[in-house]
């Protein structure tokens, strides 16, 4: 008998019954595999008509985003350098569908208190619509503008609403001149000749020059001003180099009190006759008094912030009262301000005093020993009247639009000022602080001041739809 061995790679190769052929299983799977690719590159042709018409879409929201904005940044221009913006803008369109960046942009005005006019309260700020247009898309900004009052303020110079009067008749020789403290002190031997007065005034005298005084600059009348009869001088006097008419009036800018009284506080009358103490910041004063009857006394504040003082502040003769280095105070004082020994600011310290009652400077007394005219601000918040006399000196910055100041007896103040009325007699002198030009003053709200130097907030408060979402930007510039 004939036996047949088999190999075991034989056994192998050995089709069982029903089972498929192999080559079929790979044609089958090759089959699937081609379905799976034609229905992913169906699916993505099918949808690079939907992805490109969304992202032209999003670029044209982007860009009527842009001409929205554009808009927006041209209509608060016009705000900021015009400051007869409110008599000569209406609340109306103020850009309608005007070509920009390829689109189109309307920008409405709209008044606060439906007035339809911006004149009956120059508190109120003004509110800009604008609506960017780019191929079929559209996009809004609204912004709230308000003009502070603040900024710049004597970026034209100084400024009195009324007359200025320099010198007394006689023999009496006064001085209105500038010097620059950015390049040096005052020099009396070699003075500066760019002292600047602006004065609403168009009828009658604006500047008033008697005896042997001289001023020493230029003169700015109020709008249509006669020009021969808004200077008068002296047959002694000298007075300005120009005189020239404003285009416009001017109202200066109202002064904002802080008082913060739920975060101050409250403590006794502040009292010292010797030694030394310290005040304490955020607190509230019923008064402080400085007096001396042989040594000296002085006290400090503790630190930065405010101090309230609901009656008088009142430092005598041989008194310091100091602002330390560093320290930024601010004194609020309902009352009235009494100096006639000496408020010092070390170093780089700051006191910025808001007044509603007098100021008086007397008997040798100092405003600002040993500090630049920047460090200290004097502002006035109602009509109280400010005397600086009897060889006292003023250094800083005057802000007070109600008030008459009164500068006598060979009183010598250093800075800038604003206020309703001057005098300026009996051999007193004021020097004008070329670099208080660019001091900035942003506690004040209102008003209307030279073109481009007040002081605006500015806030974009609603947005539009991008991307499918809501946008509220919020942007805050100062």
């Amino acid at each position: 008998m004939t036996m047949r061995i088999m190999s075991p790679r034989s056994r192998h190769l050995k089709r069982r019954p029903g089972a498929p052929a192999r080559h079929g299983v790979a044609l089958l799977l090759v089959m699937i595999g081609l379905v799976v690719c034609t229905i992913l590159t169906a699916g993505f042709l099918s949808t690079q008509g939907t992805s490109l018409g969304i992202a032209k879409n999003e670029r044209d929201a982007e860009r009527a985003r842009a001409i929205a904005r554009s808009g927006l940044e041209m209509c608060i221009w016009q705000v900021k350098n015009r400051s007869d913006w409110r008599s000569v803008m209406s609340a109306n369109n103020w850009l309608s569908n005007a070509s920009l960046g390829g689109g189109t942009v309307t920008v409405a005005a709209v008044d606060p208190d439906s007035s339809s006019t911006f004149t009956d309260n120059n508190t109120l700020p003004v509110i800009l619509n604008s609506t960017g247009t780019y191929s079929g898309r559209t996009y809004t900004l609204s912004a709230t503008v308000q003009p502070t009052g603040g900024g710049t303020v004597f970026g034209s110079g100084n400024f009195v609403t009324g007359l200025t009067t320099l010198g007394n008749s006689g023999s009496d020789y006064c001085i209105f001149d500038s010097f620059n403290s950015l390049v040096g002190g005052y020099n009396a031997y070699n003075p500066g000749y760019n002292a600047i007065l602006g004065s609403n005034i168009s009828y009658g005298t604006a500047l008033d020059i008697n005896g042997w005084s001289v001023y020493r600059g230029s003169l700015v009348a109020g709008v249509g001003a006669t020009l021969s009869n808004i200077v008068s001088v002296s047959s002694h006097g000298s007075g300005p180099a120009s005189t020239s008419a404003a285009s416009e009036t001017r109202v200066p800018g109202t002064v904002i009190v802080p008082n913060p009284a739920y975060v101050l506080t409250s403590r006794s009358a502040y009292s010292r006759s010797s030694g030394s103490g310290s005040i304490s910041i955020d607190s509230t004063y019923p008064s402080i008094s400085l007096s001396s009857s042989f040594f000296t006394t002085s006290s400090n504040f503790s630190g930065s912030g405010l101090v309230h003082v609901t009656g008088n502040v009142t430092v005598n003769g041989n008194c310091y009262l100091t602002v330390n280095d560093g320290a930024n105070v601010l004194l609020q004082i309902d009352g009235n301000l009494s100096v006639a020994g000496s408020i010092t600011l070390n170093g780089s310290g700051t006191l910025t005093i808001f007044i509603k009652g007098n100021t008086t400077v007397s008997s040798y007394g100092t405003m600002n020993s040993g500090g630049s005219t920047s460090a200290l601000i004097l502002l006035g918040t109602s009509t109280g009247n400010i005397t600086l006399r009897d060889n006292s000196v003023m250094v800083g910055a005057i802000y007070a639009p109600g008030s008459a100041i009164t500068m006598r007896d060979n009183n010598r103040s250093y800075g800038a000022l604003l206020a309703n009325s001057l005098i300026v007699q009996d051999s007193a002198a004021f020097h004008f602080d070329e670099a208080m030009k660019s001091l900035q003053i942003h506690n004040l709200y209102g008003g209307s001041a030279p073109a481009g130097t007040a002081d605006y907030t500015i806030s974009i408060t609603n947005g539009g739809t991008l991307r499918g979402v809501t946008t509220v930007p919020t942007v805050t510039i100062h």
